[in-house]
């Protein structure tokens, strides 16, 4: 019984740090659509907007520079922890 609960609680904490990673995900996906959204509606010229743009994908492709090597740790565990899990269910079947 204590087997199954422990089974029970690491199948708990690895949908906790997905749905983490999905809550990320969509925080900086709605960020990029907000960004764009807000460029194409601002009333300027289209070199202005354009030059907004093109500034604005400069900086999040240097934020995303600078967060990857932060982010596949988290991925390589998380991935490795699913793994895991995955086996040792498989292997209680």
């Amino acid at each position: 019984m204590l087997h199954i609960r422990n089974k029970y609680e690491e199948m708990e904490a690895h949908r906790r740090r997905s749905n983490l990673l999905r809550f990320l995900e969509g925080l900086v996906i709605g960020h990029l659509v907000g960004i764009l959204i807000g460029l194409f509606i601002a009333p300027k010229s289209g070199k202005e907007t354009a030059k907004d743009i093109s500034l604005e994908a400069q900086k999040l492709i240097e934020m995303g520079k600078q967060n990857i090597p932060k982010i596949n740790p988290i991925k390589k565990a998380l991935t490795s922890s699913e793994n895991e899990v995955e086996t040792e269910l498989t292997a209680d079947i």
